[in-house]
């Protein structure tokens, strides 16, 4: 018996509703995006898209969780050896400003709302997720850098990963705020400037081994 003509797989519908809600929150905002507009963009109907989701609200949460590149992910394109510690320095601050930059918009979203933002944090905990994975992967490769004698043993690795991501967020941050980014560098001049300067801190000594 032939199946119906354009017949769905129900996990590529719920992927095309993430990825339409996704870009559509990331450039009207969540509040100008209205669920016949989500659906309209993934081919769907309205009715659809609540068989998937209850609400907008579940779908926009659905979207902070899944739609997101895994930063972990990002970090695998560097890492390589290749480019020598800086230049893999400056290319995990690239990735963290490459993630900030789609993460950004939904998140601003989100603390707008109180309600939201609970739901959210519950949401978190009970997935064992949220930026405790972005620190731990950047801190990761610190530990291996140090292993190899590439950075300096006695730092803390997640406070390493810290010094390099919290300038990368404020970095994408201020730009979203002022339409201009804090300095007048493009983001690959600023992540080798930090990666540079970090690295001042970060390079093996005498007594650090």
């Amino acid at each position: 018996m032939k199946s119906t003509a354009k017949q769905r797989d129900p996990e590529q519908t719920r992927d095309n509703l993430l990825k339409a809600a996704t870009h559509l929150i990331q450039s009207r905002g969540l509040a100008r995006t209205t669920t016949r507009e989500i659906a309209r963009e993934a081919g769907c109907a309205e009715g659809t898209l609540y068989k998937h989701f209850e609400t907008k609200d579940d779908l926009f949460l659905a979207v902070l969780v899944e739609s997101f590149p895994s930063f972990e992910a990002a970090l695998e394109l560097t890492n390589k050896g290749q480019t020598g510690i800086a230049g893999n320095l400056a290319e995990i601050a690239m990735a963290a400003i490459s993630f900030f930059q789609k993460l950004l918009p939904a998140g601003v979203a989100l603390l707008a709302d109180a309600t939201l933002l609970a739901r959210h944090r519950k949401r978190l905990r009970r997935k064992d997720t949220g930026p405790r994975h972005l620190y731990e992967a950047v801190a990761k490769y610190i530990a291996a850098a140090q292993d190899l004698g590439r950075i300096n043993r006695a730092l803390d690795p997640l406070a390493a990963a810290a010094l390099i991501l919290g300038p990368c967020f404020q970095w994408v941050l201020t730009r979203m705020i002022n339409g201009n980014p804090p300095l007048k560098l493009t983001d690959e001049q600023f992540c080798q400037q930090l990666a540079e300067t970090l690295l001042q801190g970060f390079a093996p000594s005498a007594r650090g081994q």
